[in-house]
């Protein structure tokens, strides 16, 4: 006698059921994935600024004037100095872009010094060539405070400071925004690497910046590394780059 076989294919319903609970399951997990790899690219972004500021930190003692930047002066963004003390150009670029830091060579725009054309500039998107990474060179916008720097065999007066292991260390602040005239950041809150946040607003978190609107990772001249969020970042900017700057817009 012949039996039925227990195998028997999904009925509509049962198939539709199924469908339905793949796509709950999709809907929960997804989202976590996705959440799970921008905390990882974080973690990744701010060993990079790690690497960056322990190589700053080791240019400014190979410095005569123990500089922490080779930026000659805001107009001059390259971070070229900085690559003969790396392991991989990928160090530059944070993960949460597509940027890339790719082999061609050129002349620096502003001080004529030749390096990696895609270290002399910020990446103009997420998605394209560039560095993805800053250094906040310079403190004491709008202030009475000038420094003479070697600049293209002579010298260049900037209409600022730039930071140094020694003015780092006592720099007293000149403008009063947030009642914080005459205070002392000292090396543990003046910036030094920081990511990229000049596509919309300068030095403030925007969607087409490396992390959007959240806010971003910065390291500072002591070694540490903080994510400081879009609600705190003029706060800790202000603190550390000295503009009299309290809004949005920068002062200059």
């Amino acid at each position: 006698m012949k039996t039925q076989s227990s195998s028997q294919g999904f009925t509509l319903l049962e198939l539709l059921v199924t469908i339905s609970i793949i796509a709950i399951l999709s809907g929960m997990i997804l989202p976590a994935l996705a959440k799970g790899k921008q905390s990882a690219n974080k973690i990744v972004c701010s060993n990079n600024l790690r690497q960056l500021t322990v190589s700053s930190l080791i240019y400014a003692e190979d410095d005569s004037a123990q500089s922490l930047s080779g930026r000659t002066g805001a107009d001059d963004q390259s971070l070229n100095y900085l690559h003969p003390y790396v392991k991989s150009k990928k160090v530059f670029v944070c993960p949460q872009t597509r940027n890339m830091v790719r082999n061609s060579q050129g002349n620096n725009p502003v001080s004529g010094e030749q390096g990696l054309t895609d270290l002399f500039k910020f990446a103009g998107s997420p998605n394209s060539a560039g560095m993805s990474y800053m250094v906040n060179a310079f403190i004491g916008h709008g202030t009475p405070y000038t420094m003479d720097i070697p600049f293209r065999g002579g010298s260049r007066r900037l209409p600022y400071l730039r930071k140094t292991l020694n003015n780092i260390q006592n720099y007293r602040k000149y403008h009063d925004a947030f009642g914080s005239k005459d205070s002392v950041a000292g090396p543990a809150g003046h910036w030094l690497a920081l990511d990229h946040c000049w596509s919309e607003n300068p030095a403030y978190p925007d969607p087409g910046d490396n992390h959007g609107t959240k806010g971003g990772n910065v390291s500072f001249c002591d070694g540490h590394i903080e994510w400081i969020a879009q609600k705190n970042y003029i706060y800790r900017y202000e603190l550390d780059a000295d503009e009299n700057r309290t809004k949005i817009a920068l002062t200059y």
